[in-house]
């Protein structure tokens, strides 16, 4: 079992979770962006969920780690895959919308080292390989990129 570090896993695990909040947050003087980037994040989520289940492909850990998060994880349907890792996804996504929005080397300083953690987190507790943490960790972009484009195309 992988030594528990609590606030660093903590963090690390809850990561897309608490992007998401300080990105609701931050937006909630934009609504016309906030409501772009709550369409998309679930967007996000709907085509993780989907690629999970075209491709298939396991988690490196056993199906039964014995961790302290197995209580907040889902362990069937899509989620009993690891490609790509929404967590990655989720916080990439996050990281970089917010960034292109605000224009913040704060926020996106702050934002990145919550995502090192998460794909630190991931890693550490066998949950996805650096391939599938990678992979979505560029999807999230890409939906953030075109995302963000879209918003400020609608928004002029």
């Amino acid at each position: 079992m992988v030594p528990y570090i609590p606030i660093i896993d903590d963090i690390g695990f809850f990561g897309p979770m608490i992007l998401v909040t300080l990105t609701i947050i931050i937006l909630c003087g934009r609504m016309k962006y906030l409501n772009f980037y709550l369409f998309f994040l679930l967007l996000n989520t709907f085509l993780n969920k989907a690629l999970k289940n075209i491709i298939q492909s396991p988690r490196p850990g056993k199906p039964n780690d014995n961790t302290i998060y197995n209580k907040f994880e889902k362990t069937s349907g899509s989620e009993t895959y690891g490609m790509p890792s929404g967590h990655a996804q989720s916080v990439s996504f996050s990281t970089l919308y917010m960034y292109l929005v605000t224009k913040s080397d704060n926020l996106l300083i702050g934002s990145s080292f919550i995502s090192c953690l998460t794909l630190l987190q991931r890693y550490r507790f066998k949950r996805h390989t650096i391939k599938q943490l990678m992979v979505g960790v560029i999807i999230g972009c890409f939906v953030a990129y075109i995302s963000y484009n879209l918003s400020t195309f609608f928004l002029m």
